[in-house]
């Protein structure tokens, strides 16, 4: 149970500040469509909307998510947060940690991209390329042996 409580802790803290729709970045100067403008492109499982679109295919319902969010105004890092609610969480966790190997195996490894995952830790999957790091982290597997509504949270950080 004090797994679980901490775990929840960092899901609240994870996405403490997002919101559903935001105009501006965090500097209040960026407008929303420079921003998704330097975000990653669609149909790669690094996108917003290739992970979406997977979510929906493997029938995981997105209840609450934020859109790719810069980190800071001189940076061309980005971060997406969800929150899912599901039927089966074990199920949905292994299938999430499969997707990903999946990923790096027919997408990233091919293009030159090294795993870290063994440095990674529980729930966390990183790969890098140069000065790229994209970095896929499920909060968290203790999560997947709770109840129904209990929400898994997926953070997605690539940066550049």
């Amino acid at each position: 149970m004090k797994i679980f409580g901490c775990a929840l802790s960092i899901a609240v803290i994870s996405l403490a500040g997002c919101s559903k729709d935001k105009s501006t970045d965090a500097s209040g100067s960026q407008p929303a469509a420079e921003r998704s403008a330097a975000a990653p492109k669609s149909g790669s499982l690094s996108t917003k909307e290739g992970f979406e679109a997977k979510l929906q295919s493997m029938g995981v319902k997105v209840f609450e998510k934020c859109q790719f969010e810069k980190m800071d105004k001189n940076s061309t890092s980005y971060s997406m947060f969800f929150v899912l609610k599901t039927d089966d969480h074990k199920a949905d966790y292994e299938a999430f940690q499969k997707m990903y190997k999946d990923f790096y195996a027919n997408e990233l490894e091919p293009k030159g991209w090294k795993s870290l995952n063994q440095y990674a830790g529980p729930g966390r999957q990183q790969y890098m390329k140069g000065s790229e790091n994209f970095s896929v982290w499920m909060i968290t597997p203790a999560l997947a042996k709770v109840g129904k509504e209990t929400p898994l949270a997926c953070v997605i950080t690539i940066e550049r």
